[in-house]
């Protein structure tokens, strides 16, 4: 399988070195050149151009009285929009996103504001911010008053509650019958007294004496029924007090609230109505038409600064106005006398216990009376467009602002009471909450800022802050 073999040797001659044959050569590139050249596509020329000065133009001056005859003219016009929008039902229904759906009445606070036996709540008076309450409370009387009266002032508090003690309580000589804030200054408050007297504060005054204003025996020894904030129309701008009396008179007085003075600028005497505008039931035997009719309660007009309501003794409903008054006997100078009476209406067959104007329509007013019946009037109709008949006996009726078919009231039935003009009926079952109605109620407010808030007091002198959810209530 293996083998030897031997094989010869083998040889190579050696090659480290050679000798190399070379030769040298060259070569040559062509010369390099360079040349620039330019070109130009388009013509250009300069040329300078100034603008001209421009003259100031010279603005002429106003003429004051024609922007006053133009504003004048449109006046009119701007108000009857401006009071449509603001009557407008283009946003009825319209509602914020987490905005609360129930539809029932809320009685937010019971408050006792008075701890004397029978000291009722007789007037309630919110003030121009919506956050301050005013009251008085009296006792009912035969006679003449020889108690001592007091107006209480409350605040809301961050919670919108009302706080167990009044911020503000002034005392008074006699029984305080009416109270009212000023429409325009949040902390001047007027107040009417049994007794005849009329007494304005300063509820912020720092300087420790609250009272700015007073007059005494306004109404010569005549109890005052009502006192109320009207326009004056011979001053813009300028308001007065009016105070009515069982003397059968209208007073307006001048107020000043810079000086703290107090005038009389007229008396009002509302001629006894034709027999033919008496009550259904009366006697013609007992009828005088001399006799003086005591006035009950009275309501200018909102929209119609001239133009207000009266209510005589024996349910007469009387519509006035201070332009076109006759002047009357026993009228002078200092105590002008007249008679501002312009139309008679439909009586009640009782006594008138409230009269007011609508906010929301310039031609109705309604009145409400102890034959359980609550009228409402157009302006020029003496019959009443609708009559709503009540359950219980109402002893305060009110509208309601920016709901022109809804009224409130409260009366002895104890219990807020909402009634729906159109449909001339009551709303039933406002809560399912229990609330005592055993109580009769005595007066009721609206707050103007804050709608929805209500406010009763009954005859134990107790306090009831409700909450009402009218734009549902007028849905329904």
């Amino acid at each position: 399988m293996f083998g030897t073999k031997h094989n010869e040797c083998v040889g190579y001659e050696s090659t480290w070195k050679v000798k190399k044959v070379s030769s040298e050569g060259s070569t040559q590139t062509t010369e390099f050149a360079v040349a620039d050249k330019g070109s130009n596509t388009m013509m250009k020329s300069e040329i300078e151009v100034q603008t001209e000065d421009e003259p100031t133009k010279q603005v002429s001056e106003v003429d004051m009285d024609k922007l006053a005859n133009w504003l004048t003219g449109i006046y009119p016009s701007v108000r009857k929009e401006l009071n449509e929008a603001s009557n407008s039902h283009a946003f009825r229904g319209y509602q914020l996103q987490g905005d609360s759906k129930d539809a029932e009445c809320k009685l937010l606070q019971s408050l006792k504001v008075s701890n004397a036996i029978s000291n009722r709540v007789v007037a309630l008076s919110w003030n121009q911010t919506g956050k301050t309450l005013a009251l008085s409370c009296n006792f009912e009387h035969k006679s003449w008053c020889h108690h001592t009266g007091f107006v209480a002032v409350y605040t809301f508090t961050r919670d919108d509650k009302l706080p167990d003690l009044p911020s503000k309580k002034f005392l008074t000589d006699n029984c305080v019958s009416s109270v009212e804030f000023h429409p325009i200054h949040p902390a001047i408050l007027a107040a009417a007294t049994l007794s005849g007297s009329i007494v304005v504060w300063n509820i912020r005054n720092e300087d420790g004496e609250e009272i700015v204003a007073s007059v005494t025996n306004a109404h010569e020894d005549a109890i005052i029924t009502q006192l109320a904030w009207v326009n004056d129309v011979d001053i813009a701008k300028s308001l007065l007090i009016a105070t009515s009396g069982t003397d059968g008179l209208l007073k307006m007085w001048r107020f000043n609230p810079n000086s703290s003075e107090m005038n009389l600028k007229v008396r009002y005497k509302m001629k006894p109505p034709i027999l033919s505008h008496t009550q259904r039931n009366i006697n013609k035997d007992q009828f005088s038409g001399d006799s003086t009719r005591a006035v009950t309660c009275f309501d200018f007009s909102k929209h119609i600064h001239d133009m207000f309501v009266v209510a005589l003794e024996g349910g007469h409903v009387v519509q006035c106005s201070v332009l076109g008054t006759t002047e009357l006997k026993g009228s002078t100078t200092k105590e002008p006398l007249a008679d501002p009476s312009f139309k008679y209406y439909e009586p009640h067959n009782g006594e008138i216990t409230r009269v007011c104007f609508s906010p929301n329509r310039s031609e109705m007013f309604m009145t409400s009376g102890t034959d359980q019946e609550v009228r409402i009037y157009i302006i020029g109709q003496e019959d009443p467009a609708k009559i709503i008949f009540v359950k219980h006996p109402l002893n305060d009726v009110t509208f309601v602002y920016h709901e022109e078919k809804l009224i409130a009231g409260c009366g002895t039935n104890g219990f807020l009471e909402i009634f729906h003009i159109q449909k001339k009926k009551s709303f039933e079952n406002l809560t399912d909450k229990k609330v005592l109605k055993s109580t009769a109620s005595t007066t009721i407010s609206v707050n103007r800022k804050r709608t929805n808030m209500v406010v009763m007091g009954n005859v134990n002198g107790e306090l009831q802050l409700w909450s009402v959810p009218w734009l549902y209530l007028a849905m329904k």
